[in-house]
């Protein structure tokens, strides 16, 4: 069961793209396409599929979700309080903490690798792909940052 969002464009065809992967690799695929609230609404369900549950949804993050392993929500491992999929893996969640305590940029790199490596490994999320958005300004405007929109550095030239 995997749930497929129709309100947004980009959802839909992460959903229907990977929907279609899964079938071509050999899963048992059934897609409920609806509308955000629904999946919303639905993926907060933890029973199994029979009784209304689920396998798979599609969202996106922006990057500054992604930066470091303090907020990034998709590799907790905290169980019931995790992320929805609700992953439980001390491992990752131990490495968190030592990020978290490490002043030394060195070390905090080092500690990523591991937690990226763990993800790999125990995949509380599959990555689908990564998308930059087109923007435009003012000839004017000066300091805008590459990326996520983001409204401070800006100046008028």
């Amino acid at each position: 069961m995997v749930l497929i969002s129709t309100d947004s464009p980009k959802l839909q065809a992460l959903g229907e793209v990977a929907a279609d992967l899964m079938r071509r690799i050999g899963m048992n695929v059934d897609p409920q396409v609806t509308d955000w609230g629904t999946v919303v609404q639905r993926r907060a369900k933890k029973e199994p599929v029979a009784q209304g549950g689920w396998s798979a949804f599609f969202t996106t993050f922006s990057g500054q979700d992604l930066l470091d392993p303090a907020g990034y929500l998709a590799l907790r491992g905290t169980g019931e309080r995790a992320w929805f999929g609700w992953p439980t893996d001390a491992r990752v969640e131990d490495l968190r903490a030592q990020w978290l305590a490490s002043g030394d940029p060195a070390q905090q790199r080092a500690i990523c690798r591991d937690i990226q490596a763990r993800a790999m490994a125990e995949v509380p999320f599959m990555p689908l792909g990564q998308a930059f958005y087109a923007t435009a300004a003012k000839r004017d405007l000066t300091g805008i940052l590459k990326g996520f929109s983001t409204f401070w550095n800006v100046r008028r030239a």
